[in-house]
């Protein structure tokens, strides 16, 4: 994937209109919504959803290439595999940036301020 950021891979799936797809962890899933309300606020109507029994299989299908994008939560191995270049984290949902990747831009940063998207916590 050439995207360095979040509006550099917009611009590219526009290129790509319905040959790009991207991996959720599940129909009805708060991924799955999140993904559906990025596509709508980027105008990606063409980008193709598909869902996963988990992240595993999502990431090692985004490593590998089947999928252009997926979202999913940001885990340590995520970390790992975005800080080693097997992947590229371009955003985080969450409202504020992350405290264990800093670096790593939330999507009301990358452009799409509209889009804020937390999983509940249980205490």
């Amino acid at each position: 994937m050439p995207a360095q950021n979040l509006k550099e891979f917009v611009a590219y799936a526009k290129t790509k209109a319905g040959k790009l797809s991207y991996g959720h962890v599940g129909v009805g899933s708060v991924t799955q919504l999140t993904g559906e309300m990025f596509k709508l606020l980027a105008g990606l109507p063409e980008l193709v959803q598909v869902p996963y029994r988990g992240a595993g299989q999502a990431i090692a299908d985004l490593i590998s290439g089947q999928v252009a994008m997926a979202v999913v939560a940001v885990t340590g191995q995520s970390l790992e595999f975005h800080r080693s270049g097997k992947l590229r984290i371009l955003a985080v949902t969450n409202p504020e940036r992350l405290i264990a990747a800093p670096e790593l831009p939330t999507v009301a940063d990358a452009g799409f301020p509209g889009l804020t998207s937390q999983t509940p916590r249980v205490s």
